[in-house]
């Protein structure tokens, strides 16, 4: 049987996760949960914020068994006029923005010997698309900053290709599967435009029914994704 592992960051990410996989035959085991699919099983786990946070559960978990595939969902910020607030967005791939190692011959945004982008599962994102027509699609970049039109990152589309969105965990997810050679997804709902004048408020506002939106696309996504 095939094993998926589906990873949250914040609390309110994790109620979705855990309300959305509720009417399924369950298992919980200390700080995650494992559920009966039928055609797979699912671990549903909450990562923490950061990347730093995210790393470490997703080691922690491959550390205990293996996964043949690896999803993230949750919400982002968004970058581009055409991702909304409550809009979904698959990812086709993640990079950090705030990697930087001047002096030597990496670009911004790439870690010592890993590649600048962590290219997503593109079974995946089609699936995304068969699922929702709607989805957009696109580069999410990760930082460990919640950004707002005061602290932008100033070069992103200088330095990266066509970034539509940005979070604190993506690129982590990228990286961790990347070493690990195991496919990933990344599926968000747009809580806030970063160019807004309230775009913290406007996340407060829109979390709750972002993180159910974007839990509920997600298994709907992964159970199509594991079909193929």
């Amino acid at each position: 049987m095939k094993k998926v592992l589906l990873i949250v960051a914040t609390e309110k990410e994790w109620d979705a996760l855990k309300e959305a996989v509720s009417t399924y035959p369950l298992c919980c085991e200390n700080d995650y949960i494992r559920a009966d699919f039928g055609d797979f099983e699912l671990v549903a786990c909450q990562g923490g914020i950061g990347k730093g946070s995210m790393a470490f559960a997703i080691g922690k978990h491959m550390g205990r068994e293996e996964f043949d595939l690896v999803v993230n969902t949750g919400v982002a910020g968004t970058l581009e006029h055409r991702l909304s607030p409550l809009s979904a967005l698959c990812a086709t791939r993640s990079a950090y923005y705030d990697v930087w190692l001047p002096g030597w011959d990496y670009k911004r945004g790439q870690m010592a010997e890993m590649p600048l982008y962590y290219e997503c599962d593109r079974t995946f994102v089609e699936c995304a698309k068969k699922i929702a027509p709607e989805v957009e699609t696109g580069l999410i970049v990760t930082g460990d900053n919640f950004v707002t039109k005061d602290n932008m990152p100033s070069g992103l589309d200088k330095d990266f290709e066509n970034p539509v969105a940005i979070d604190m965990e993506s690129a982590a997810v990228g990286q961790c599967c990347h070493i690990a050679k195991v496919p990933y997804g990344i599926l968000r709902t747009i809580s806030d435009d970063t160019a807004g004048d309230d775009n913290a408020m406007q996340y407060e506002d829109n979390l709750g029914e972002a993180c159910r939106k974007a839990v509920l696309l997600a298994i709907e996504i992964i159970k199509l994704r594991v079909s193929k």
